[in-house]
Formats: structure tokens, C-alpha cells, sequence
């Protein structure tokens, strides 16, 4: 993996594998990941947003998957280094596929303008998909 000579420096300064897993995570900073990756010259060997982006457990360093070890983002900024999995394997879904009707009696001009993942989300509770789903009629939408 092309990252996998930052993450072992990252493991190396900060001693990970010393730690006890088994007792708590091992939390990591943003900051602390640039300091021990500031001497790479390549992108993606020093930029955190590159570097934590484990995906898949293909994405994942060689120092993760020889250890059993997975990172999970905290909040902006902070992670947990975790042993175990991590990922989940989706099962195939044998069922007919279910075609949904929207609730709405007119056309939600919004749902036109983009493709992100956000906005599918919003227009799937607008057009009451996610409370039909649920069976719950009294979801509501809060911040995002």
C-alpha cells in the first residue's frame, strides 16, 4: 500500500504497538499525524486526509492489517486506532425490489440539482420515504 512507509512511522513515534488494546483505543490527532509524517515529500505520504482514508480493508496500510487494527474516525481532527474488523461484509439482498411512491403531489424541483449523498437523504424524507420505512410517522428532520 502506498501509505503504508507513514503509517509505520506514525506507529513507530508514538509506540502503538506497545499499547494494550485490549484495555482502550489508542487515540491519534490530526496534528499528531503531520508531525510524525512531515519530513515525506509526497502527498499522499503526509496529507492526513489521504492517509486515514480506509474505506475498504484493501484501503488499509500493511501495519493495520498485519495487527489486526482499525481506524476509526472520532470527530474532525481525532481518531482511534482499534483492534478488530471494522468493516462489514453487506449481504446479498435476494428480495424483489420494492419500487417506492413518492408521498409528494408535486415535483421537488431540488432533487434535480446535484447527486450527493445528502441530497438523496433529504428528498428520501421528503418524499416520506424514511418514515414509511420505519413505520414511525413522527420522525422529523433536525440538523445536519
Amino acid at each position: 500500500m502506498a501509505n503504508s512507509k507513514s503509517w509505520k512511522k506514525i506507529f513507530d513515534d508514538y509506540k502503538v504497538l506497545d499499547h494494550d488494546f485490549g484495555k482502550s483505543p489508542f487515540p491519534l490527532s490530526a496534528t499528531q499525524i503531520k508531525r510524525a509524517c512531515q519530513k515525506f515529500k509526497e502527498t499522499g505520504e503526509k496529507e492526513v486526509r489521504i492517509l486515514c482514508k480506509q474505506d475498504s480493508r484493501e484501503d488499509r496500510p500493511d501495519i493495520f492489517i498485519k495487527h489486526g487494527l482499525f481506524l476509526l474516525p472520532v470527530k474532525n481532527g481525532y481518531y482511534n486506532i482499534i483492534k478488530g474488523e471494522g468493516y462489514i461484509d453487506i449481504p446479498e439482498i435476494k428480495k424483489e425490489i420494492a419500487v417506492y411512491a413518492s408521498k409528494l403531489d408535486f415535483q421537488l424541483d431540488t432533487t434535480k440539482i446535484g447527486d450527493s449523498e445528502m441530497q438523496h437523504l433529504d428528498y428520501a424524507y421528503a418524499a416520506s420515504l424514511i418514515r414509511t420505512f420505519m413505520d414511525d410517522l413522527s420522525l422529523v428532520l433536525t440538523i445536519q
